[in-house]
């Protein structure tokens, strides 16, 4: 099973979040099951912040994460919701932000 980690960013906009999330948990269960297939989830999705603290999305919505950061170490993807800034602007406007190198 590949894993997703999908982090929530002060500020983005909360379908960023829950789009890709929604899409990714669904991957092989709403297909298979259309075409009579058993269902198999293929990917394990989570969402993660940069300490694993409640974020505020546009709008006052507020997301808990499963954890930090860290977690996404392991993952086959990550996904850095801009919220129309580019991913180096989100990142750098946070005093938690660590890269993996």
């Amino acid at each position: 099973m590949y894993k997703v980690s999908i982090l929530a960013l002060p500020g983005a906009f909360p379908s960023t979040i829950f789009g890709p999330m929604e899409i990714f948990r669904w991957a092989g269960i709403a297909w298979n099951r259309l075409v009579g297939e058993p269902e198999k989830q293929r990917f394990d999705v989570r969402v993660v912040s940069f300490d694993g603290k409640p974020v505020s999305c546009y709008g006052g919505i507020k997301i808990t994460p499963e954890g930090t950061i860290h977690m996404a170490q392991n993952s086959n993807v990550v996904i850095i919701p801009s919220a129309g800034l580019t991913a180096e602007e989100v990142l750098s406007n946070s005093e938690h932000a660590i890269f993996f190198g």
